[in-house]
């Protein structure tokens, strides 16, 4: 019985080293990079409108989302979802939060949804939603935004 316990203790020792701890303040660095670089290849779209988004179709976004996005990030976009435990560091997100959601403009935000977001787990969804599906879900994170700043009160 020993033996068996010292070989499966042994083989589960086997493998890819473990990841490196969380850094939080390594992983902000890291988003700042990765928003100039969107910035400068963007250009003047980074702060432009993004065609078609005002006018998509949230009801298909919500479904989209669900189907989609709603793993790592959660139904309400929390960055709460089911396979939060499986995927590394950094954690997806919350996408609601005002902070994590004006970091980036629309257009960065829309890039980063079709091109992946290098360092994460964020995988490039161009190849497998419709540009129009793609900004429907998008839609639909704004919505839950616009939702949540109208719960908020202000006590001034």
């Amino acid at each position: 019985m020993t033996l068996t316990w010292m070989l499966l203790i042994g083989l589960t020792a086997c493998g890819e080293d473990p990841a490196p701890p969380y850094d939080p303040l390594a992983d902000i660095a890291r988003r700042e990079r990765w928003r100039e670089a969107l910035a400068a290849s963007l250009g003047d779209a980074y702060d432009a409108p993004v065609p078609g988004l005002d006018g998509a179709d949230l009801e298909r976004g919500r479904e989209v989302f669900g189907k989609s996005c709603s793993g790592c990030h959660g139904m309400y976009a929390r960055g709460d979802g089911p396979q939060v435990a499986r995927i590394g560091p950094p954690p997806p997100p919350d996408l609601v939060d005002p902070e994590t959601s004006s970091f980036l403009s629309d257009a960065a935000q829309v890039q980063v949804i079709r091109g992946g977001s290098p360092g994460t787990a964020m995988p490039p969804m161009a190849r497998s939603l419709s540009d129009e599906n793609l900004l429907a879900a998008y839609a639909y994170v704004r919505s839950l935004r616009r939702e949540e700043a109208d719960k908020v009160v202000d006590h001034r």
